[in-house]
Formats: C-alpha cells, structure tokens, sequence
C-alpha cells in the first residue's frame, strides 16, 4: 500500500487545484472550473471539478433590474455574487479521466 507523504494531510484536498477552465461569458458571469480529485485505488480516480461562479454586480447586463435591489446586494455582497458547484464521480479509470473532467 502507497502512503501519501509525510507533508501531505490525509482526506484534505491540495491548497493549489489545477485550473482546467475559465471563461467569462457575454451575460457577465465568470467561471473557474478547478480539479479537485484524487486517485484513491489502484488505477481508479475520484474525479472532483469545482466550479466556482462569479456574477459581478455592476455589469451592464444587469442595467433592467430595480436600481434599489442592486444597491441592496451590493450592499450585502460586495462587487460580485459569487456561489461554488462540485462535481464529482467516483471510479474512473485513469485513461478515462481528462475525458470526464471535461
């Protein structure tokens, strides 16, 4: 059985995700898709892409909504709303891995 090394916590994802994709799109919303998984038996993977989802609040596409409402979650939020998706499957095989992250 192969041990993780010594520096490495045992059940904690790695401070550092690799990035696999990002993309603002046309209506403002901003994404980061990160890898997150891990192999956990033999040649099989658990496959984790976090998804992290930026909604900035002073884009022009938002310019139709009630002016007060904006504030208000300005107010509350900050400069953008930001919410985060995992997505996960467990037992891929390692050749099958890029293919499923994607």
């Amino acid at each position: 059985m192969l041990l993780p090394p010594k520096d490495h916590a045992v059940g904690k994802m790695p401070a550092k995700q690799l990035l696999l994709h990002e993309e603002v799109l046309a209506n403002g919303l901003h994404l980061r898709c990160r890898e997150a998984g891990n192999r956990y038996f033999g040649d099989y993977h658990r496959v984790v892409v976090a998804v992290e989802i930026h909604l900035p609040l002073d884009h022009h596409g938002l310019g139709k909504l009630d002016p007060a409402l904006l504030a208000r979650a300005r107010a509350r939020y900050g400069a953008s709303l930001v919410t985060h998706k995992t997505l996960e499957r467990m037992g891929v095989a390692g050749a099958e891995v890029t293919q499923v992250q994607q």
